[in-house]
């Protein structure tokens, strides 16, 4: 996301398509993995309904997928309005809001995986 924008900035829009495609894949392949992850702990007996430990883990894993999700679509939502034809404007205020999320996001799962981790 960082190249994205830095290349955004240097009108480099090649490589700011490919990163931003790039992110937009490892996006939704971490959301994909996570739920496979929370999927096999869900065949293993952790469930919803389980202690307040297992149901506090499904709510931040569900918190995150649509953390995720809305990162994808702002995204990509923000790569469409620069694809188009007939506008040239390079105003990068909502890209960079869009990698402030998704640094957020990023430091958030950093932080969570600190704390279980520390945790366990």
């Amino acid at each position: 996301m960082a190249v994205a924008v830095r290349s955004f900035r240097n009108r480099k829009m090649l490589l700011y398509g490919r990163m931003v495609g790039l992110t937009l894949v490892l996006g939704i392949l971490f959301g994909v993995f996570q739920y496979i992850g929370f999927k096999e702990l869900y065949n293993q007996g952790i469930k919803i309904s389980g202690n307040p430990s297992e149901s506090f883990l499904f709510v931040i894993f569900i918190a995150h997928l649509l953390h995720i999700a809305g990162g994808v679509i702002a995204l990509l939502i923000k790569f469409l309005m620069d694809r188009r034809k007939n506008i040239k404007v390079y105003n990068i205020v909502g890209l960079e809001i869009v990698a402030t999320y998704w640094h957020f996001v990023d430091v958030l799962w950093i932080y969570l995986f600190v704390f279980f981790l520390a945790n366990q």
